[in-house]
């Protein structure tokens, strides 16, 4: 019996351009007959504000998550057909020495979530949730040097030396606070975490990457959030940021582990002339792809798969 699939993304835009090669046009011919009777049902319906326009409301919603269920139907046969017309490479069971593109794949393993959005919001409230950590650690110390205050202040007479004793405990705690997170690694210089903020919302803003890890190669692919059946921080709940179960991934192969980016040689012989503006922007370029290179460069041993589906079988 073939496992069910438990879907956590699926790109039915790609699917579908696929399947109607695959298919030769079979997916297509359903879409479009598909659009044509909803367009017929569109013309039958009465004027905003009808007596059926809330049924029509309802009827919508039912269709859409028709529509969802229909793509993970249709999945199935066509990753199924990928089988049997031996397009597809399992690479579990068989996986070559080397993957180049554009090979469809198949890959199962541990998954990574690697949001950015994530990354660069911890950074930028980095050490304020450093110390409220701390604070929540060395809450049971802080009361009780509180209570030791309230002793002292209550045998002071002098109401200014009252306050100036209060004020200084209340620093002395603040400062215990500040240095136990610096000690813990809780706290760092806030000029650095602004420039690597910057540096990472220049470089992966808005990025959802996940990585899967099969012997010495590491499978990495960029998820559109558009085509997740749930939010992010909801699969991370459920699932963790590095999941406990096996995922599997299917999807095409854009740049292999026989290949590694590089930037232009250094060494190549450079025109002394008055460069054009078309030359400039061409040198402007070749900047872009060295800073490119810095956060999203391939590593030795990666490869790079534009995703299709990704899911857990059950």
């Amino acid at each position: 019996m073939e496992n069910i699939k438990s879907f956590i993304y699926l790109d039915n835009e790609k699917m579908y351009s696929l399947s109607s090669q695959l298919f030769e046009g079979l997916v297509e011919r359903f879409i479009e007959s598909e659009l044509t009777e909803k367009s017929e049902e569109e013309k039958q319906k009465g004027p905003i504000g009808s007596g059926n326009y809330l049924a029509d409301m309802l009827k919508l919603q039912k269709e859409r998550k028709e529509d969802k269920f229909l793509h993970d139907y249709l999945y199935t046969k066509f990753e199924k057909e990928l089988f049997e017309k031996e397009k597809i490479i399992d690479v579990n069971l068989d996986c070559p020495e080397n993957l180049s593109p554009f090979k469809i794949i198949k890959v199962k393993g541990r998954m990574i979530f690697n949001d950015a959005n994530e990354i660069i919001k911890t950074i930028r409230e980095f050490n304020n949730l450093g110390e409220t950590i701390s604070y929540m650690h060395l809450f049971s110390e802080k009361q009780q040097l509180e209570q030791q205050v309230k002793e002292e202040v209550n045998q002071i007479k002098d109401r200014n030396q009252k306050v100036k004793t209060m004020q200084k405990k209340s620093s002395a705690i603040k400062n215990q606070i500040k240095q136990y997170a610096k000690e813990n690694g809780l706290n760092l210089d806030a000029e650095f975490l602004k420039k690597l903020e910057y540096a990472l919302k220049f470089g992966l803003d808005d990025m959802l990457e996940i990585q899967l890890q099969f012997a010495d190669i590491t499978f990495s692919s960029v998820l559109n959030r558009n085509f997740l059946k749930e939010p992010e921080k909801l699969l991370v709940y459920k699932l963790s940021r590095y999941t406990e179960r096996e995922v599997t991934l299917i999807g095409i192969v854009t740049q292999g582990n026989d290949y590694e980016l590089k930037s232009k040689d250094e060494d190549e012989e450079v025109d002394s002339g008055e460069p054009s503006f078309k030359q400039a922007f061409r040198n402007m370029v070749d900047k872009l792809i060295d800073v490119e290179n810095v956060f999203i460069g391939k590593s030795i041993g990666e490869v790079i798969v534009d995703p299709i589906a990704v899911y857990l079988e059950l």
